[in-house]
């Protein structure tokens, strides 16, 4: 169960520190920021400027780290190999073809890469759920075609 509250907390040298999370690395665990006041009060107004700022910098698109990049070819070959265990392999081979036969011709070489800031509150299985629904949707329009 997640934490929750403000991250605000009294230090050994007096001062206060406030935390706020600034990304999620590529596996989804938060990166952390920290201010630091002389009051609580103090802190907690520096963490909620610090915030407005990051949302503002989401905002404008000014996102400078890179947390991975990509092409969708190889997107879907580790999305392909990390369900591998989780399905049957009439399923797996299913994907395959769909994958082989009707994504990757198309959309294989276009280069995506997912920046810090903008992968906030996103993790991994967020995406590998999205490709699964369009790999089934692939499947379904398939089907109906024969």
């Amino acid at each position: 169960m997640p934490r929750k509250g403000e991250n605000i907390y009294k230090r050994k040298d007096g001062r206060w520190e406030a935390r706020y999370i600034k990304s999620h690395d590529i596996s989804g665990r938060a990166k952390y920021g920290y201010v630091y006041g002389k009051s609580y009060r103090e802190a907690k107004q520096k963490q909620h400027n610090a915030l407005a700022k990051l949302e503002d910098s989401l905002d404008t698109g000014n996102n400078q780290v890179v947390l991975y990049k990509s092409d969708v070819k190889a997107l879907s070959v580790c999305w392909l190999t990390s369900i591998e265990p989780q399905i049957k392999q009439s399923t797996f081979n299913k994907y395959n073809n769909l994958l082989a036969s009707y994504i990757v011709p198309y959309l294989g070489d276009i280069v995506f890469a997912i920046k810090g800031e903008s992968f906030r509150g996103k993790r991994l299985e967020t995406i590998s759920l999205r490709m699964t629904a369009a790999v089934a949707t692939a499947h379904a329009e398939s089907r109906n075609k024969d």
